[in-house]
């Protein structure tokens, strides 16, 4: 009884203020705290749903982008009807500087050694191979680097298994798959990267962990 009388007393109070009688007559300050703490409530839901809404979007990107990366329907070549060149770097950066660039201090550096091949269809490049054998602090490391540089559709049969890779990874903002295992003291790894010139496909084994990400950062 005594909770209503003083409910109906701030009630009236209120309602004399709002109609510009009198302020009210009992202390309002409980009242504007909860009514500042409502609005302070407020303000923070609606931050908190335009960062999720945000967030989810960016999410939505990610994966679309994967799954392109997985999902291209790809028209595949065969690999015997190609005419195989070894060549030397000069040649390589003659026929596709995106990449020979990237393994331009590499190929300078006085502790690794690349062979190149190059593989055509009639006249036109297919891809690129370079067997690279690097010996640093880790030990040896042994890479076998695929640059194919025909269009985003067109790919050899060889390189049907990285499409299939299942591990996501990105770097400098470029999305790569992978897979990744620890055999016999050694990093045995495997990789596709789609850039905006080629298209990467790495094998590496090395006592480094992270050698399979030295040489897919060269594309990033």
């Amino acid at each position: 009884m005594k909770s209503m009388k003083k409910d109906e007393k701030l009630q009236k109070s209120f309602s004399e203020y709002f109609d510009g009688v009198k302020p009210p007559a009992v202390d309002t300050s409980v009242a504007k705290r909860i009514i500042s703490e409502k609005k302070k409530k407020s303000r923070l839901i609606k931050v908190l749903v335009s960062f999720g809404s945000v967030f989810a979007c960016l999410v939505i990107i990610a994966v679309g982008i994967m799954i392109h990366i997985n999902n291209t329907k790809m028209i595949f070549y065969e690999e015997g009807a190609l005419r195989v060149e070894s060549v030397f770097y000069s040649a390589v950066k003659e026929q596709c500087g995106a990449v020979a660039d990237p393994l331009e201090n590499l190929e300078y550096s006085d502790n690794a050694h690349i062979d190149y091949s190059m593989y055509f269809e009639n006249d036109r490049l297919c891809y690129i191979r370079a067997e690279i054998t690097v010996l640093n602090e880790y030990g040896r490391e042994d890479v076998i680097l695929y640059a194919e540089v025909t269009d985003g559709r067109h790919t050899s049969e060889k390189f049907k298994k990285y499409y299939e890779l299942e591990s996501k990874g990105s770097l400098s903002g470029t999305n790569y798959i992978y897979s990744k295992e620890y055999v016999g003291g050694e990093w045995v790894a495997s990789a596709y990267m789609l850039t905006d010139s080629v298209k990467i496909f790495i094998d590496a084994q090395s006592p480094n962990s992270k050698s399979l990400e030295k040489y897919l950062y060269l594309f990033a």
